[in-house]
């Protein structure tokens, strides 16, 4: 089986998350690989810029673990910007592995607010809209 990175890209409220574990109950050789999980994993708490170098840190071994091991991935962080992608495209490279794009951000901004405020810790309506400003869309 070739190796492949699947990057989820959208919105907090999207629904990333909920596809990724929807795809790993049906898929299970793929392994999920989220940042707020390794945040919470290691540190108890939610997003800290101070920690943040730590979490890539942990996200980049994470990876190279699980694709050296013969595991595929989902990376279902929001995947934005052109830096987050381009680190995770040269990590497949190093393995072999392909990439595909499992783009969210069609789903509307009101939608992802919505579903936001249902969350046990909703990153908020600002942090959304801001994210929608990066990725050019909303």
């Amino acid at each position: 089986m070739t190796l492949e990175i699947i990057v989820m890209m959208g919105l907090p409220g999207s629904g990333k998350t909920t596809w990724a574990m929807r795809w790993i109950a049906a898929h299970p050789d793929y392994v999920r690989i989220n940042n707020d999980a390794i945040r919470w994993a290691l540190f108890r708490e939610r997003y800290n810029p101070e920690t943040e170098t730590a979490i890539k840190q942990a996200r980049v071994r994470l990876m190279r673990e699980a694709l050296g091991q013969g595991k595929s991935l989902v990376i279902d962080n929001c995947n934005i910007t052109v830096p987050s992608k381009r680190e995770i495209i040269a990590i497949a490279a190093e393995f072999g592995a392909t990439t595909r794009v499992v783009s969210l951000l069609g789903v509307d901004v009101r939608e992802c607010i919505r579903r936001d405020r249902l969350r046990p810790y909703p990153v908020g309506a600002t942090v959304i809209r801001m994210f929608a400003r990066t990725a050019g869309v909303g």
